[in-house]
């Protein structure tokens, strides 16, 4: 209900504009005497504990009468009993200051004037002899009125109340335009902080749709002596050198990979030329022993004047250059060991 004030200053506004100036005049005086202090709940309390600590029980039962006839009369049946019982704690808050503040002269024109209304309830029974008591606060009766714990409790109790009333009462239609003015306020921010919210997840879903794949494993390097690390240590492998050495002159090299294969191709060169010798040696011996006895003697003049076939030669001579290097390598090797 705060928003109350904010319609009677619009209200005074409206007045000024239309030059409606006793009317003016009238609204500030209504304000200023009204008792509903513009449905405030703090400054209703604030005024009925006043009205208790100055002892002014006209003044208080006036402010009780009034919420009575503007307010609580609305209400449903059910809520009777609840009114009736915060009246009747309103007023013995107000007895129990009276005899704190030791003032008798209140206790006793409490009694003188609200004995016609208390007489008749059970409740306030008991209450008439307080003030012939000397010490009520050590009476098991009264002991707990006096207690810190049950004031606090029922001025909560009487705030609460009051708020309920004001939050469930009818509203003007004036004061709904202010009360929708406001709610469309409140939407709007909360509906700008959830677009807020929104974009922020939407950039949080792209960044990991970018970086959803996995990354890409590079496959390790190996170079040209990889073969090494394959070896077994020096003390399983005693001789290390010796094989590293046959390795370099072997086909497992990458060194002299390209050497040995043109190497191994002169030797099929060799082979073939070989083996078709040897296939022209079966086809002799498949003629006739006549024809070979005929021709014995010719194949071997002609051996002896034809030219020595220079291919085979040709052959020959890179094996033995690869056992003569071979041979260097292993006068190397028993020079280091």
């Amino acid at each position: 209900m705060s928003h109350v004030q904010y319609v009677d200053e619009l209200v005074k506004e409206y007045l000024l504009f239309r030059g409606f100036s006793q009317t003016l005049r009238a609204f500030d005086a209504d304000l200023k005497a009204e008792k509903e202090k513009g449905f405030r709940v703090d400054k209703i309390v604030d005024q009925f504990l006043q009205y208790i600590h100055t002892y002014d029980l006209a003044s208080l039962r006036e402010l009780w009468a009034h919420l009575d006839t503007r307010l609580f009369t609305r209400l449903e049946n059910h809520f009777v009993p609840c009114i009736k019982k915060l009246e009747n704690a309103v007023l013995k808050m107000y007895l129990v200051n009276a005899v704190t503040t030791n003032k008798p002269d209140k206790v006793q024109e409490f009694f003188v004037k609200m004995t016609s209304e208390l007489q008749g309830h059970s409740e306030w029974r008991e209450w008439f002899a307080l003030p012939f008591l000397k010490n009520p606060e050590d009476n098991p009766i009264f002991s707990v009125y006096f207690s810190r714990q049950w004031q606090d409790t029922m001025i909560v109790s009487l705030h609460n109340f009051l708020a309920t009333i004001f939050q469930c009462m009818p509203m003007p239609t004036l004061l709904m335009i202010d009360e929708d003015t406001n709610k469309i306020r409140r939407l709007i921010h909360e509906n700008m902080r959830l677009k807020e919210q929104i974009g922020e997840m939407i950039k949080v879903d792209s960044i990991l749709d970018v970086n959803a794949g996995p990354t890409p494993q590079q496959s390790p390097l190996m170079d040209d002596f990889y073969i090494i690390a394959q070896e077994s240590p020096i003390v399983d492998n005693p001789k290390t050198l010796r094989n590293l050495i046959r390795n370099i002159g072997g086909g497992s090299s990458p060194i002299l990979s390209r050497k040995s294969s043109s190497s191994i191709k002169k030797h099929t060169d060799s082979d073939a030329t070989i083996t078709k010798r040897a296939n022209s040696k079966g086809r002799i011996t498949s003629l006739s022993k006549s024809e070979a006895i005929s021709k014995r003697s010719t194949s071997c003049d002609s051996r002896l004047t034809r030219k020595r076939d220079s291919s085979v030669d040709t052959s020959r001579e890179p094996q033995d250059k690869l056992d003569k290097s071979y041979i260097l390598l292993s006068q190397v090797m028993h020079i280091h060991f």
